[in-house]
């Protein structure tokens, strides 16, 4: 509903319809809790509208608290202006003191994301700026501890401490503070793991976006 706030349809009614997500490729095993401690990834396009700059920056201000802190990253590169890579940029900033807690990777085919979730304690996507997005919501169907970003549709998919956790991403400090948070509430792992999966049956389920894109066609043709 935040976009909808932001454009005219000459007071027209706005339905919203989620994406689907299939709950079965992103599926609620036991796995989900036997994934490496105080282990992160991160899954998009390496960019500084996903956050991952703010990211990297979150990870220092946490590995002296939570010293096997570590962040996985993969995505494909993004290219500013002059051509230089922003990938090369990361690197550059996690040479010597966090080289041993971030690595980059390769972007990787859509089938293989679930297990690169599965090996994470935590999902952390702090976006600037987001559309709905897919990363966030299969990861909770997974049953793992996510953290997305407070802006747009973040507040709309998560109830923070509830089933996942929120940042700002715009500040590193918020980033790092939830970093932390989630950590810990690793005591708190199942019970927060099975509300997001509940969060996403509840929500996004296929059968049940089918449905709602069904009725919703149905209404404008009939209207």
């Amino acid at each position: 509903m935040h976009t909808g706030n932001l454009l005219s349809f000459d007071n027209k009614p706005i339905k919203k319809i989620r994406y689907g997500i299939d709950t079965d490729k992103f599926n609620f095993t036991s796995d989900a809790f036997n994934s490496n401690p105080h282990s992160l990834v991160f899954v998009g396009t390496v960019c500084e509208k996903k956050g991952v700059k703010n990211l990297v920056l979150a990870i220092d201000q946490v590995k002296d608290q939570f010293p096997n802190v570590h962040l996985d990253i993969y995505g494909k590169d993004w290219y500013f202006s002059n051509g230089d890579s922003y990938k090369d940029m990361i690197r550059e900033m996690i040479k010597g003191r966090l080289e041993s807690h971030i690595q980059l990777h390769d972007p990787v085919p859509h089938d293989q994301i679930p297990e690169i979730y599965e090996s994470a304690e935590i999902c952390i996507f702090p976006s600037f700026m987001e559309t709905q997005g897919l990363v966030a919501p299969e990861a909770m169907a997974m049953g793992k501890l996510v953290i997305f970003t407070d802006k747009g549709p973040g507040p709309e998919t998560i109830q923070h401490g509830i089933d996942g956790f929120l940042c700002n991403p715009l500040e590193v400090s918020s980033i790092a503070e939830a970093i932390r948070e989630a950590f810990q509430a690793l005591g708190r792992k199942k019970e927060i793991s099975r509300a997001a999966r509940k969060t996403i049956e509840e929500n996004f389920g296929l059968s049940k976006i089918l449905k709602e894109n069904v009725n919703f066609y149905n209404q404008v043709i009939h209207a």
